[in-house]
């Protein structure tokens, strides 16, 4: 294989499940490989619809390109294309994993168009066809900032395919590392290569009959990230919370909420993402989407 590359505009996505790490603590590596081979499997076929090239699988995350090797000057339409169907296709691999005893998965999907190095890179005994440069890390920051079910673009992605979309907010991030706020924008809907439209979801969980106290973490990455916080937690559901603290959380923070069982009198550790918050007399409340939604909080729900 002969090394070497060429700069040229593409358009990157990076697609990550939510709340799988904690979910791999409940099963057995049979399972954990299974679900993932399955999943994996029914994405690669949809991003080889779209025409994009998968550059690797990152643990649950996937980093595919549109536009190399095989130039397409509606490359940032694929990519748009591609992730709405992905976000779709997750409806029927839920209900298989209903079937199957597993819990429901969400997954986030960024996008980003900019100029890379695509080529051969590598070693003369290792190389592999891939993509370097800056619009992969701006991707993995939007990524980031995605909940569960959401497709977030960059300026640069939008102003490719802004006549055939359909969004549902902008908002402008900084990112750590970007020197300047990023324009992102939440789409809803494409319509080519046909129409497709995401459903939209609204902070919704019926009321705790008594508000019960949580300890709140702010996670980085897989970690808790500083001290935690006192917080009431007045509404709860497996896929929406709204709990109340005295200091504001940045929306699509990843939060961890430990709220304590007491039939084991052990913590149980729920996972969700700031969705929105809103100044009350006692505190700040933010609704937050959860990621993941543990086997023992099912009990734990019934007796709040």
């Amino acid at each position: 294989m002969k090394l070497g590359g060429e700069i040229r505009e593409v358009t990157i996505m990076l697609s990550d499940l939510r709340g799988f790490t904690p979910l791999t603590e409940h099963l057995g590596p049979e399972q954990i490989v299974n679900l993932l081979n399955r999943y994996f499997g029914k994405m690669e076929s949809i991003i080889t619809q779209h025409q994009g090239t998968i550059n690797e699988f990152l643990g649950d995350a996937i980093l595919t390109f549109f536009g190399a090797p095989v130039k397409h000057a509606d490359h940032a339409q694929k990519a748009v294309s591609c992730a709405v169907a992905m976000q779709i296709a997750m409806q029927d691999f839920n209900l298989r994993n209903a079937d199957m005893g597993l819990p429901e998965l969400s997954m986030g999907i960024g996008i980003n168009t900019g100029n890379v190095v695509v080529g051969n890179i590598g070693s003369q005994n290792r190389a592999k066809y891939g993509v370097v440069g800056h619009a992969i890390n701006l991707a993995s920051r939007v990524e980031s900032a995605t909940m569960g079910g959401q497709v977030l673009i960059a300026e640069s992605t939008y102003a490719k395919v802004k006549t055939h979309i359909k969004v549902r907010g902008t908002r402008m991030i900084n990112f750590k590392g970007v020197d300047e706020g990023v324009s992102v924008y939440d789409v809803g809907a494409v319509s080519i290569p046909q129409t497709m439209i995401l459903p939209e979801e609204t902070p919704a969980a019926a009321f705790l009959e008594e508000p019960v106290m949580v300890a709140v973490h702010a996670m980085k990455g897989k970690k808790v990230d500083g001290d935690s916080m006192r917080g009431t937690l007045s509404r709860f559901s497996p896929t929406w919370a709204c709990v109340t603290v005295n200091k504001a959380i940045e929306n699509a923070r990843e939060i961890r909420l430990d709220i304590n069982d007491p039939a084991s009198g052990k913590p149980v550790f729920v996972y969700a993402r700031v969705v929105e918050t809103d100044q009350q007399p006692d505190g700040i409340a933010h609704w937050v989407r959860i990621s993941y939604f543990p086997p023992e909080a099912e009990g734990l729900l019934k007796n709040l």
